[in-house]
């Protein structure tokens, strides 16, 4: 489901290897690193079944090419207030949309012809939730083992209101993401509780019904070993080719992320704004 697990890891690793100066490192807790690692798909869950209704169509628009403008829009705000929190947030913000974007190319190239991209990314979670803390995603209710991790905090608010009106024509965002919020704790509280009995055999129907595939909300213990490729199979992306394990190429992405937070920092701490100008495509004459 969107890689929640995934993207949890992949956030508290880049946290634990954030610059000491950063203090707030050792005092943040897996729910918040939980919620801040998949916020971007948080809008997924604006409308319950029918996403057509959502006319900001959000969660497909914050992995294109406007989120640079939205990201460069969110660290001019930052920079206002470096609230450790709101930083976090950030990050949290910019890892997820890295990692989704390479990992779909990688999930691509080396899945089974017979997996899909959803049924991929619960096998990623299944993996990495029993290989990092023996966790058991078919007998684990995420709504309980992130128990506060679906919460919209007023500094998210403070922080991405005026460049998701800016970006996105998103007017009332707070009552947009406080509904998302409440749509999507229900959902995962729902889907990773309910494997047997007729609440599942309900869901099912009402699924053919409005024509939604199921084996992207339940979670199973089949995993498509072409995924963890420790064969390491060779791969290409943008061009490149790689003969990498999964947890070899994701170490790769962690590496190339903590390079760019770096060159962030360098931005809302150290006012040199030249590298993230290079990054993001930031013309000179825009004041930042």
């Amino acid at each position: 489901m969107h890689a929640l697990l995934t993207n949890y890891y992949f956030l508290k690793q880049i946290v634990d290897k954030l610059p000491k100066n950063i203090e707030f490192n050792k005092e943040i807790s897996k729910d918040l690193i939980f919620n801040f690692a998949n916020f971007n798909s948080t809008s997924y869950f604006y409308k319950k079944v029918n996403k057509k209704k959502d006319k900001y169509q959000l969660f497909n628009k914050i992995y294109d090419k406007s989120f640079d403008s939205f990201y460069v829009d969110l660290l001019i705000e930052l920079k206002k207030d470096l609230n450790p929190y709101k930083l976090l947030f950030s990050y949290g913000i910019y890892t997820n949309y890295y990692l989704t974007n390479n990992l779909k190319e990688y999930i691509l190239k080396t899945k089974n012809s017979t997996t899909t991209l959803d049924e991929a990314y619960n096998m990623l979670d299944f993996y990495f939730a029993n290989k990092n803390d023996d966790i058991n995603l078919k007998k684990t209710n995420l709504r309980l083992f992130f128990l506060n991790g679906y919460n919209y905090f007023d500094y998210m608010e403070e922080l991405i209101h005026k460049p998701l009106l800016k970006n996105y024509n998103i007017f009332n965002s707070y009552n947009y993401f406080k509904k998302s919020y409440k749509n999507k704790e229900k959902f995962y509280s729902f889907c990773t509780k309910s494997r047997v009995g007729i609440r599942k055999i309900l869901f099912k129907l009402f699924s053919r019904i409005y024509k939604i595939n199921t084996k992207f909300y339940f979670y199973n213990d089949k995993i498509d070993t072409k995924l963890i490729n420790l064969q390491r199979n060779k791969f290409e992306i943008n061009d490149k080719t790689y003969e990498l394990s999964l947890e070899e190429y994701i170490n790769e992405i962690k590496k190339e992320v903590l390079k760019i937070i770096s060159d962030i920092n360098d931005y809302l701490f150290y006012n040199n704004d030249k590298k993230i100008r290079k990054l993001f495509n930031i013309p000179d004459e825009k004041n930042l």
